[in-house]
């Protein structure tokens, strides 16, 4: 995601990517979906953040009321966005082409599910 800031959310931020691992451009074409898997990774990788961020702060999360909850874990996840909100826009639009959505969609499906479980108070 380092690169993401100069490229955006573009092939030539995969290829400066394996660059910095010491591999060869070539490897970022590989991955059949360019830039929606760099996307798609993103989004993972926030979704479990998110998931270890909420066990981590259950005590204090399970003390508030089920909507106040789902509302602090949405805003956390939507603050893991701000360090890319200059191009959020360009990962929003690759994330809906028709060949990224089944993914990126069951990712959202995914976190969504997780924060509501986490939220429900007994």
């Amino acid at each position: 995601m380092f690169h993401v800031k100069q490229y955006g959310w573009s092939q030539e931020a995969l290829v400066a990517g394996s660059r910095d691992l010491g591999m060869s451009p070539s490897i970022a074409g590989l991955l059949p979906r360019r830039e929606g898997h760099l996307v798609e990774h993103f989004i993972s990788t926030c979704n479990t953040d998110l998931a270890k961020e909420m066990e981590t702060r259950h005590e204090g999360l399970q003390e508030m009321g089920s909507p106040e909850c789902f509302a602090m874990v949405i805003k956390m996840r939507l603050q893991m966005v701000e360090p890319h909100l200059s191009n959020w826009s360009q990962a929003l639009a690759i994330a809906v082409k028709p060949k990224n959505f089944p993914h990126s969609s069951a990712l959202l499906s995914s976190m969504v599910d997780e924060a509501l479980l986490f939220s429900m108070v007994d």
